[in-house]
């Protein structure tokens, strides 16, 4: 809560700020959901990059919504935050459970 009221009203915080609020996120997540989450979170990027506050929290907030079966014990996420030149990449994964008519084993956003 601290980290919107502080820093979303910034129009830019440094890379490392935004991985460390998700981070924190993630982690207080991992405390509300039942099964064990097998999660990735690799980061691979300068750290003084300087992006929106809040720009990735929405990628990460869905992939802890949707991109797991809360039935399951056998959920995976890959979080990727790294660069491209001097653009910030950013990348989930998840995996996908059985659902008729689905035949992919991941999802992206």
């Amino acid at each position: 809560m601290r980290y919107f009221v502080d820093e979303s009203p910034k129009d830019e915080v440094s890379l490392a700020t935004e991985i460390q609020f998700l981070e924190n996120y993630i982690a207080l997540e991992k405390i509300r959901i039942r099964h064990e989450i097998e999660l990735d979170f690799i980061k691979n990027c300068n750290s003084e990059l300087r992006i929106p506050p809040m720009l990735l929290m929405t990628f990460v907030e869905n992939i802890l919504k949707h991109g797991i079966d809360k039935s399951s014990s056998k959920n995976k996420i890959e979080i990727f935050a790294g660069t491209a030149g001097w653009l910030p990449a950013f990348q989930t994964q998840n995996r996908l459970h059985d659902k008729p008519g689905t035949n992919e084993p991941y999802g992206f956003a």
